[in-house]
């Protein structure tokens, strides 16, 4: 019986151009076969659903709730810009109770990182079990780098108020396009973020769905928008409605919604600026709740036009604002508050 010719065989007696015609074939059911095979394994990955915790960061209070949404979650994104590793090292040693939470405690107040939003973090995620990644822009990236040279909308000491209203006009803009980048970062990161998370722990990849929860600055909700235009499954949640933003943040809104910025909005920038700088420490103190600090900044200076923001700016020149600005607002009746129930008194009756 004549033995089958083998493959080699079979191919000699071919044409030169029966060969390029087999090898393009072979070609094309192996990209089908990897094809296929890609899809087998997307489909037994698990679903992602996401969820976004929409709050300020500045103090104890602005993470109220957060704690809620953590208890739910399987993976958690907290904002963190400019982190480094020692941080993300540290955040997932305290989920898995790798030490005692006073050594975990004892290494962040040796850190350079050892602020009130990180011990928050490390108080909330201790002993979870949570998987935690970080998708911000890190220390020494250069695009986080160009933050640093933006510099602020601090008005810069000679210059008029038209010179200053220009620089805050630009400065604005800037930080604008900043933060646009630094969305895009997170957007790029985001997959490989939680993909490697997975990987990492096998209880998850049984999983039918992963919950991913990121807790962000309510500036970022442009975030929400691009991921559901991408078809993710994302939902979102607000510590504080309505959002209140400092005319610095509405500007930079208006900027990126390509709205005009008129030049009273820009007066208010400037004063709001100026006011953080001298008394936001006093009033953050009382208000304990960033919300409310941003909403008694905001009615402060709306009592101001723009006439009047540059006279107080022309006669800083000769004193100091803040010698200035408390004339003013006495004139108009005004007064910083020395607690919370004073804060909530002014709001009520403004």
């Amino acid at each position: 019986m004549e033995q089958p010719k083998s493959v080699s065989e079979s191919e000699s007696l071919l044409s030169p151009e029966e060969k390029g015609l087999l090898a393009e074939w072979v070609r094309w059911v192996k990209e089908k076969a990897q094809k296929v095979f890609e899809r087998r394994r997307v489909e037994n990955e698990p679903r992602l659903s996401l969820d976004i915790f929409y709050a300020h960061h500045a103090t104890p209070e602005d993470r109220a709730g957060l704690r809620e949404k953590f208890t739910h979650t399987d993976i958690y994104i907290p904002e963190g810009f400019y982190w480094v590793p020692e941080v993300l090292d540290l955040l997932r040693d305290a989920s898995k109770g790798l030490a005692a939470k006073e050594e975990i405690m004892a290494r962040l107040r040796e850190s350079p990182h050892n602020v009130p939003y990180m011990r928050e973090l490390v108080d909330m995620v201790y002993g979870s079990g949570k998987e935690i990644t970080i998708i911000d822009m890190p220390q020494g990236d250069e695009k986080a780098g160009e933050y640093f040279s933006l510099g602020d909308l601090t008005p810069e000491h000679g210059k008029s108020f038209e010179e200053t209203l220009n620089a805050v006009q630009k400065g604005v803009k800037n930080q604008a396009e900043f933060h646009e980048k630094r969305e895009e970062y997170m957007l790029a990161n985001l997959d490989a973020a939680i993909k490697e998370r997975i990987q990492a722990n096998p209880h998850l990849q049984r999983k039918d769905t992963v919950r991913v929860l990121l807790s962000l600055g309510s500036y970022h909700t442009w975030l929400y928008q691009d991921l559901r235009r991408r078809k993710y499954d994302v939902s979102r949640t607000f510590k504080d409605l309505p959002l209140i933003f400092g005319y610095g943040t509405e500007a930079d809104r208006r900027f990126r919604f390509h709205k005009d910025i008129s030049r009273d909005l820009l007066a208010k920038v400037l004063l709001e600026v100026m006011c953080y700088h001298s008394f936001g420490h006093i009033v953050r103190d009382a208000a304990q709740n960033s919300q409310k600090l941003a909403l008694f900044f905001r009615k402060v200076v709306s009592c101001f036009s723009a006439a009047e923001v540059q006279a107080i700016f022309e006669s800083s020149e000769n004193t100091t604002f803040e010698r200035v600005f408390i004339d003013a607002m006495e004139k108009k009746g005004l007064h910083f508050p020395e607690t919370e129930t004073d804060i909530d008194k002014f709001l009520k009756h403004r």
